[in-house]
């Protein structure tokens, strides 16, 4: 069995994305991307799961994989697709959203237009109309692309844009009256032309409606000019007609496409501005709750270590065995207390340091690979211990001499909580692997993969795609022979991908578990390492 994530978009979505309108245009301003660091950016960081992928392996395997903004625009392109119920309705749909396809049109209507102009003018006239087209088009381009693309619909006027649209007004006036019939050529054009200036009257409304009134002035005059003469030479008849009723009905077009658009896009912007105040207020919510949370776990944690320093220099005094027994009761019950603490104090932070990402190179250090691992084994030995459960370490010998440059409390923390957490999932006088080995090393880079291995109790198949939530546990803490938050495997998730590597989980139920993290190092040739960190007691979380 082989899980499917729910991000997974239906086949037929994912043809229509790599083919609908602006596939490769980045959204720039919709509130997902408005955050500082994604993640999103700019509240809390999204659930693991999502960078989470599962392999062909058919004990499900998980990858951690970066998000990036051409993922979005396709999954925003996606949506056009929720309503069609089968092939037909998505092909129906794919033609008219299609870029190329609308792009075809009009170049179809220029071409006819083209040749027309050929039969019915000089040559130096056509020569004229095809200069003036070419500048009108160059000059109108910034309209063109936004009437062609879902991005920039509300970006602000730049300094040039009333001088664009002075002269695409010269520009246009002049191809109108020297082409004397079918006026309906210039309405592909003009409609471009109105989406791109409609989408900026937010920031201009003379600007943005301008092309409207002008153009209806236009049309208005012709009709004037042309209906009057036609009148006084001819009386009422058919031509007269024909006239009124070409300009009138362009007239009508642009009116109606004016209102459409104006009135879809002012709604947009009264949803993008509501979208805009709920994500401010959200933040400043979760920054209320992480503040809270913070300044909660310091406010437990002083009395908790006064605690248990009280009780150690009450241990020290002569007490009888029943004194000795509940006074390491309650050092016992602080110290898981202060563990949970510690749990919730990491996740703070990490949430912190993703809004902060610009400050992560200030934690990178040059270490001895080998004697940090050497270090955490012997602490991971002591409390593997008490489990009384036995560890096997067994690192590649190019590892012994390797010199890094990474952060080394990260690589503590994501080793400690997958090794505690093996510990804790077997069975006494079982046995937790951890196999370090080099999968490729060039000049300056190696990549390395961490194999954390144990032959417990195992995973629930079921379980195994939520495992990296925050607070998923695999049992109760009533149950569990050590109580716990459920943040250990998230906190690993969140540190294996500020670190860009990768975690795969495979697992048996009664048969144990097997995460495999591979994580990329900078080797350093030149440098003296500094002592390996130690690994403080807070690494040692608890997992689920």
């Amino acid at each position: 069995m082989t899980f499917q994530p729910q991000q997974q978009q239906h086949e037929g979505k994912k043809r229509l994305s790599s083919l609908c309108l602006s596939s490769g245009e980045e959204e720039n301003d919709t509130p997902n991307q408005q955050q500082e660091s994604p993640p999103k950016q700019r509240n809390l960081p999204p659930p693991p799961r999502s960078f989470i992928k599962t392999s062909s392996s058919p004990s499900l395997s998980f990858r951690l994989k970066k998000s990036s903004s051409l993922n979005e625009v396709l999954a925003m392109e996606a949506k056009l697709d929720i309503y069609c119920n089968n092939d037909l309705e998505r092909g129906m749909l794919y033609l008219v959203a299609n870029r190329m396809n609308v792009m075809m049109v009009i170049g179809g209507l220029y071409l006819l237009g083209t040749l027309y102009c050929f039969e019915t003018m000089s040559w130096g006239e056509n020569v004229l109309n095809i200069v003036l087209f070419l500048a009108q088009m160059i000059n109108n381009r910034r309209n063109i692309d936004l009437a062609m693309s879902y991005g920039d619909a509300f970006r602000k006027l730049d300094g040039n844009e009333r001088k664009r649209a002075l002269v695409s007004i010269l520009l246009y006036t002049t191809r109108y009256l020297l082409i004397p019939h079918h006026k309906i050529l210039f309405l592909p054009v003009t409609f471009m032309w109105f989406a791109g200036s409609n989408k900026l009257y937010h920031y201009s409304t003379f600007m943005g409606l301008l092309p409207t009134y002008y153009m209806s002035c236009l049309y208005i005059g012709t009709i004037g000019y042309l209906g009057y003469f036609e009148y006084m030479a001819n009386g009422y008849n058919v031509k007269l007609l024909d006239i009124l009723i070409e300009h009138c009905v362009l007239l009508a077009c642009i009116w109606m496409f004016s209102y459409y658009w104006i009135n879809v896009t002012g709604f947009l912007k009264h949803k993008v501005d509501k979208l805009q105040e709920t994500r401010k207020q959200l933040e400043t919510a979760i920054e209320a709750r992480s503040r809270f949370m913070a300044h909660v776990s310091h406010e437990f944690r002083c009395p908790i270590m006064s605690s248990l320093g009280c009780l150690e220099l009450l241990k020290e005094t002569e007490l009888n065995d029943k004194q000795n027994d509940l006074v390491d009761t309650i050092v016992s019950s602080n110290g898981i207390l202060l563990l949970l603490i510690e749990d919730i104090l990491q996740i703070v932070k990490l949430e912190h340091n993703n809004k902060e990402q610009k400050k992560e190179d200030s934690n990178l250090k040059t270490f001895n690979l080998f004697e940090s691992l050497k270090s955490m084994k012997g602490i991971i030995q002591g409390y593997a211990s008490n489990f009384k459960v036995n560890l096997n370490f067994n690192i590649d010998e190019r590892i012994k001499q390797m010199i890094v440059r990474s952060d080394s409390s990260k690589l503590h923390q994501i080793l400690s909580n997958l090794m505690t957490n093996a510990v804790k999932a077997s069975k006494q006088d079982g046995e937790v692997r951890l196999k370090c080995e080099v999968l490729e090393e060039t000049g300056e880079k190696a990549n390395i993969r961490f194999v954390c291995q144990d032959f417990g109790c195992g995973i629930p198949q079921h379980l195994i795609p939520s495992i990296f939530e925050p607070f998923v546990q695999l049992q109760n803490n009533s149950q569990s022979k050590v109580p716990s938050t459920g943040l250990g495997l998230t906190t690993v998730s969140h540190l294996i991908k500020s670190l860009e590597g990768t975690i795969n989980v495979e697992s048996q139920l009664g048969k144990g578990s097997t995460f495999t993290v591979d994580l990329p190092f900078k080797l350093v040739h030149d440098e003296v390492p500094a002592q390996s960190e130690k690994v403080e007691g807070e690494d040692k979380r608890n997992c689920t």
